[in-house]
């Protein structure tokens, strides 16, 4: 199960991230139904939780073209059926809990090429 935290950390940090690394013209999002388990390790810091997460994120090419939707409205953005390509990335999170200025996160992504495009 997927916490609302974790899920907000993926939103707001992760796919900026991971799109970044992509330099491609449309935004990446993660891939419906896609399984997402995450290893998550806890230590009290100075009286606040110092969380990491490691998990693998599955993306996709969306249909939202970057010049045309910004990052904040990613969330409107769909899966393209016409690509097939996936994007897998090995992501390594850490932060304190509730404090998003803290967020520290390494990525190492590769994408998969399948069909780079349905035929019409």
């Amino acid at each position: 199960m997927v916490t609302r935290p974790f899920q907000s950390l993926i939103s707001r940090s992760v796919l900026q991230q991971t799109n970044n690394e992509l330099r491609d013209t449309v935004w990446w999002v993660p891939v419906p139904g896609s399984s997402l388990q995450a290893t998550k390790t806890s230590v009290p810091n100075g009286g606040k939780l110092y969380t990491t997460y490691d998990f693998t994120l599955t993306s996709a090419k969306s249909t939202c073209k970057k010049n045309a939707v910004s990052y904040s409205q990613i969330s409107r953005c769909s899966v393209d059926p016409k690509y097939s390509d996936r994007q897998l990335c090995k992501v390594t999170l850490a932060w304190t809990e509730k404090d998003y200025s803290t967020v520290e996160m390494e990525t190492y992504c590769t994408r998969n090429a399948q069909n780079t495009a349905s035929k019409p």
